[in-house]
Order: structure tokens, then sequence, then C-alpha cells
């Protein structure tokens, strides 16, 4: 403890500290702000650096994880985890039977070291990835197999 030299580092010591204020729901959506303001041993490790005090109180804390942690607590982490849980046993099924689910895994794969040190999932662009890369991780090659061999309408009569 102490000291940082790295914003980022004093704001995810700040979240596991408030996180333990309110560990199973968290500060709510939105809540980040609020957390990091009332949290004083963040104020303590960033005052005499100019170059941090100035950011030290924000709405994120650049990582998804820490800010889900913090704003929707065990909760949410738990909800997030079976979301990329989810899509990540989905894209390697489809890897399975079609390379669009590597394609898949590569780009969940790119979303979560991202997430890591950028608060993602709440940027339109980026949060678009992520559905895109669920939407490619749920495709079924034997949709298109199927949907060829059926019969349209027309040929029936």
């Amino acid at each position: 403890e102490g000291k940082v030299e790295d914003i980022r580092i004093a704001w995810w010591r700040s979240c596991v500290r408030q996180w333990e204020t309110r560990p199973i729901l968290g500060f709510g959506i939105g809540g980040t702000k609020e957390a990091l303001a009332s949290d004083p041993e963040l104020q303590r490790e960033t005052e005499g650096n100019s170059s941090l005090s100035a950011p030290s109180i924000f709405n994120q804390p650049h990582s998804v994880y820490f800010q889900t942690l913090l704003e929707g607590g065990i909760v949410g982490v738990m909800l997030l985890g079976w979301l990329l849980g989810t899509i990540a046993r989905s894209a390697y099924r489809t890897s399975s039977r079609h390379p669009i689910g590597t394609l898949a895994m590569g780009s969940l794969a790119v979303w979560m070291v991202t997430a890591l040190f950028d608060q993602w999932h709440a940027q339109g662009q980026v949060l678009g990835l992520l559905w895109c890369t669920a939407t490619l991780a749920a495709f079924d090659p034997n949709w298109l197999d199927s949907d060829s061999e059926t019969k349209s309408p027309e040929a029936e009569h």
C-alpha cells in the first residue's frame, strides 16, 4: 500500500476496498463515482502527485471486471462470468464444426483481455463487438444446409 504511480492501480485498490463494504449487490449501476469519492484511502494514495490527484475521482476504474465487482457485487460478477462463459462455450462448440467459431473465440479473447484495462462494456461500439462475438459463437453451420434443402412454398404446388 502507500503512494502509487499509476492511477489505475489506485482505482483498482479502491474498488476492492469499497466492494468489501457492499459485497453482495455492490453500489448499483453507475455507482462507481460515488464509491470512489467516498474512499478516503484513494485520496491519500494520490495526494502529492499532481498527475494523479486531479483525476482520482472518476466514473470508472478502467477495468470491466473491477467496475462490475464494484457496481454489481458478487451477483454482478457471477452474471458477467455466466455471460462470458456461455459465449465461450458456444464459440468452442461452433469451432469444432465451422471456422467462424474460431473467429468468435479470438474475438472474445480480445474483448476479455482489453476489458482488464478499460471500461468497454458501456461503450456502444465495443458492446456491439461483444454481441457480434456472441452471434458468431451461436452460429450453427447446419442452418445453412437445412435451409438449402427445404423446398420453397412454390415448389410444393
